[in-house]
């Protein structure tokens, strides 16, 4: 790749590596600078959406003129502690009318500008890639066999460990974390499982039996290792693979991220619209769910979000639904049947769901039948419903849904971004150490 760098006066920024994969951390560093001089540094990218993020921090050079992101507390800007990732985390959409979430829907490589500017000048600049794809991955589109989604073959001859991504209720092939696993060795599968030809309309009455055609394709993949496939599954898809692997013995190991122990109501395209129907069926009778209940409060909230754009938060339908113990407990998971260690991941700050609590049910369930395979729940004090990516923005704690109404994913920027990193990280022990 191509990096540029404005030299002045032996200013510079000091970013390493200049290529790297998008969940490795950085080492940045200014240098070259006066004593004491105070610097303004800012971050820029756009994502896959075409929109403009960034952000700044200043520092007070040291006595050498430098200034170590690891080390050195900014003085002001989009985030407040020592933090050599600070930039890439706390960016914020450019344009203010834009709302939502930071988009990467591709698996093209993200470039970062990082510029340095003394008294209004600029004096340093420089460019770098943060990737996707390791070299030698392959992405390969999946359309066959009423399977849907990507397959990213990892690089190498021998035989690799295999994975499905299961994605939540926004219904996108989650190709940036099949292909940041895939660049670690893994043969992955992110799939899609409704909203496509030849796959239920909505997140209603879909087939377990599709997972386990998904399992025997990937299985049979000539670079693909025997012995079983691990789920990793995001909000509503944590909920899945925790469902699917507890009626597939194929399956070897559970991620779940924001996800539950019990199965509540499917959701149509248009909440306000259908019959509160299961989101899954097993041998074509349908899986025991519980429902959410919508007060009148809540049914006015929700007016005023989609007429004013104010976000919202769900937390409180699936709390009171939660009071109908009975239907909980029969739609509550028997994850003790999964064939394989369990890691459950939530932030205690959720606003979509009580992930923190549905995920406990689940380490509660295992922890009761004495499950024979190990089992953790990472649980983060102040991190909300989308643990992220690492170092991408966690600035816009909202999405846009239905009629324009936000939905409210509750957690600081500070705290998902610091439970994206470190669950991330733990994931990749967790699925190294029980998969090999």
């Amino acid at each position: 790749m191509d990096t540029y760098e404005i030299p002045s006066k032996g200013q510079r920024i000091e970013v390493t590596p200049a290529s790297s994969l998008a969940d490795e951390p950085l080492t940045i560093r200014l240098a070259g600078f006066g004593p004491h001089q105070r610097v303004e540094l800012t971050a820029y990218l756009e994502d896959d959406a075409g929109r403009g993020w960034g952000s700044r921090a200043v520092f007070t050079c040291d006595e050498d003129g430098a200034a170590d992101l690891s080390q050195h507390k900014p003085a002001g800007g989009s985030y407040r502690e020592a933090d050599p990732m600070g930039l890439l985390w706390s960016m914020s959409p450019r344009d203010a009318k834009d709302g939502g979430l930071y988009v990467k829907e591709n698996t093209a490589p993200t470039r970062v500008t990082f510029t340095a500017e003394v008294d209004g000048t600029t004096a340093a600049a420089r460019e770098i890639e943060r990737m996707y794809l390791a070299p030698g991955v392959k992405r390969i589109a999946v359309d066959e066999d009423g399977i849907v989604g990507t397959y990213f073959k990892p690089a190498g001859a021998q035989p690799h460990p295999a994975i499905m991504v299961m994605h939540g209720t926004a219904n996108r092939i989650m190709e940036d974390r099949g292909s940041l696993l895939a660049s670690r060795g893994y043969a992955v599968l992110s799939l899609l499982y409704f909203g496509a030809k030849g796959l239920p309309d909505e997140f209603i009455r879909i087939p377990v039996e599709y997972f386990e055609k998904c399992i025997a394709w990937l299985s049979a993949r000539p670079e693909v290792k025997e012995g079983g496939v691990a789920l990793v599954g995001v909000s509503r898809g944590g909920e899945g693979a925790l469902q699917v692997a507890s009626k597939l013995e194929q399956i070897n190991a559970v991620v779940s991220i924001s996800g539950s122990g019990v199965v509540f109501e499917g959701l149509h395209r248009n909440p306000r619209e259908g019959e509160p129907d299961t989101p899954w069926t097993w041998h074509g009778e349908p899986v025991p769910y519980a429902k959410r209940k919508d007060s009148f409060s809540f049914t006015a909230r929700a007016i005023w979000s989609g007429m004013s754009g104010k976000p919202l938060s769900t937390l409180s339908t699936y709390i009171e639904g939660m009071k109908d113990e009975k239907a909980v407990d029969k739609a509550t998971i028997e994850v003790e049947r999964i064939k394989g260690p369990v890691l459950l991941v939530s932030g205690k700050g959720d606003r979509v769901w009580p992930s923190s609590l549905l995920s406990r049910i689940a380490a509660g369930r295992l922890e009761k039948a004495g499950h024979p395979y190990a089992f953790e729940h990472l649980d983060y004090d102040g991190a909300g419903h989308v643990v992220f990516l690492p170092y991408h923005p966690t600035s816009v704690g909202y999405t846009r849904v239905f009629s324009g109404m936000a939905l409210d994913f509750g957690g600081s920027p500070e705290a998902n971004a610091r439970a994206s990193a470190d669950s991330w990280a733990k994931m990749l022990r967790f699925l190294a150490d029980k998969l090999g």
